[in-house]
């Protein structure tokens, strides 16, 4: 259902290459997008949900995200955080936003 669900954010990604998700989960949406050829990361804080999409050969950080994109120096094409920044502290959600858009390119996609 999940990946059904999240099937919906492909065509979003299409000119993308390299994609990082934060707060991945299991990695339902990694699958799809790494089926459609893309090359994915994932961040996931829940080290079982982590274990659950490592399992399925998805490389996945397990840290929180402001930690994960203040300690690298990786660029991506696109980013994308469905539902984690509402999750956080505004503070904290504008941080993340901030330094997700330090990671991309001119014209990535957040």
């Amino acid at each position: 259902h999940i990946r059904r669900v999240r099937s919906f954010y492909l065509p979003f990604f299409h000119d993308a290459e390299r994609i990082l998700e934060l707060g991945c989960g299991r990695g339902e949406f990694l699958e799809v997008l790494r089926e459609a050829g893309k090359s994915v990361h994932g961040v996931e804080l829940d080290a079982e949900m982590a274990q659950e999409a490592v399992s399925k050969g998805i490389d996945v950080s397990i840290t929180d995200a402001r930690s994960y994109l203040a300690s690298t120096d990786a660029s991506y094409d696109a980013i994308i955080a469905a539902h984690l920044l509402e999750h956080l502290e505004v503070a904290e959600a504008d941080d993340v936003v901030g330094l997700a858009a330090a990671r991309l390119p001119r014209g990535g996609i957040l």
